[in-house]
């Protein structure tokens, strides 16, 4: 199975956008980002992490002191505050400390036992991908 005429591979999205983050990195990025306008998200404060038209990919500021980004922030949950998106990778500075967390992916985790991972749903291009490129320098997928 191939990409047609004028499409992009996963990896090629990711490339594009990644950031290969750390923490003054991720800061940087947010403020330079200029806001999503509209009557549906304009109160949301979304600011994509890379191309604009994939806004479901953004870097979400929690305090001075804490970014994540994700890659799962579709519409359904754009327009109801009452479903959060979930962390993808937070970066956090404390006391001059650097910590980056990396967050699995909550519909990956077996119900019946949860100690248990469904690889499957973590194996996508796309979110593999998106992990290898927002991890900072010298940390890969």
């Amino acid at each position: 199975m191939g990409f047609g005429y004028g499409t992009r591979t996963a990896y090629d999205v990711q490339s594009d956008s990644g950031g290969r983050f750390d923490f003054l990195k991720v800061a940087k990025r947010y403020e330079e980002v200029k806001p999503i306008a509209g009557k549906k998200r304009g109160h949301l404060n979304v600011r994509p992490l890379g191309e604009r038209s994939r806004s479901h990919e953004r870097i979400v500021k929690v305090s001075d002191n804490e970014y994540y980004v994700t890659y799962n922030a579709y519409r359904w949950s754009e327009c109801n505050d009452s479903r959060p998106h979930s962390r993808a990778i937070t970066y956090c500075l404390n006391d001059g400390i650097e910590t980056i967390t990396v967050h699995t992916p909550t519909r990956v985790w077996n119900r019946e036992n949860p100690n248990t991972l469904y690889p499957r749903d973590f194996s996508s291009n796309s979110v593999f991908y998106f992990y290898d490129f927002n991890l900072p320098s010298g940390l890969s997928m």
